[in-house]
């Protein structure tokens, strides 16, 4: 009997030790969780590149080139008009910049009795400005442009009568053009335009190439 005592007698002490032991071990535990759980956040959210916010895209230039006729403003007939442009294009941009080189030749006459006057004009312009793209689901590309710009003009005057006798002068004047556009393909379209240069009034209808 007394094995069995001396066994009770240790059980009573080891149970409280053991208990404690344990104890100890589950808090030993829960802090190193606790230091540790920020670390391994920290680490998480280091290791984790930000996203930088993607920059808008630049397409462009677009060239085109144009080529028709041109109407004239009185005593001017009918004339000829050729052109180039540039476009470029924004992302994030409801518009492109537009930029435009123009010519166009024109001529006329002032009759009397006394003889004519042969008169001749030509313009040489460069343009600033933006283009509206229309969104469209068909194969027909509608567009809206305008802008404004510096030109320089020559005037040639032929006197026809008993005595022959010439004349010249030029110029630079500010302008501008508005029109539209249709694009039956990528790359061939029309163009109407009305433009004022210097109080000279035209309405060019170009064929359009674009490459």
């Amino acid at each position: 009997m007394r094995w069995m005592s001396r066994a009770v007698a240790v059980a009573a002490v080891l149970t409280p030790t053991l208990a404690s032991i344990s104890l100890a071990q589950r808090r030993a535990q829960a802090v190193t969780s606790l230091v540790t759980q920020p670390t391994t956040q920290a680490n998480k959210f280091a290791l984790t590149p930000k996203q930088q916010p993607s920059s808008p895209a630049m397409t462009g230039p677009d060239w085109s080139v144009y080529a028709g006729i041109a109407s004239g403003d009185n005593p001017y007939d009918i004339g000829i008009a050729l052109g180039g442009s540039g476009k470029w294009h924004r992302s994030d941009w409801p518009v492109a910049v537009r930029g435009d080189v123009y010519f166009a030749h024109h001529s006329g006459d002032i009759g009397s009795q006394f003889g004519g006057l042969d008169l001749s004009i030509n313009m040489f312009g460069a343009m600033g400005g933006a283009q509206y793209d229309f969104e469209t689901t068909g194969k027909l590309k509608p567009y809206a442009f305008g802008g404004l710009g510096i030109f320089y003009s020559n005037i040639n005057v032929d006197y026809d009568g008993e005595f022959e006798d010439s004349a010249y002068d030029s110029s630079t004047d500010l302008g501008f053009g508005v029109g539209g556009g249709l694009k039956f393909t990528p790359k061939f379209g029309v163009e109407v335009r009305f433009m004022d240069i210097g109080g000279f009034n035209t309405i060019p209808i170009l064929a359009a190439l674009h490459f």
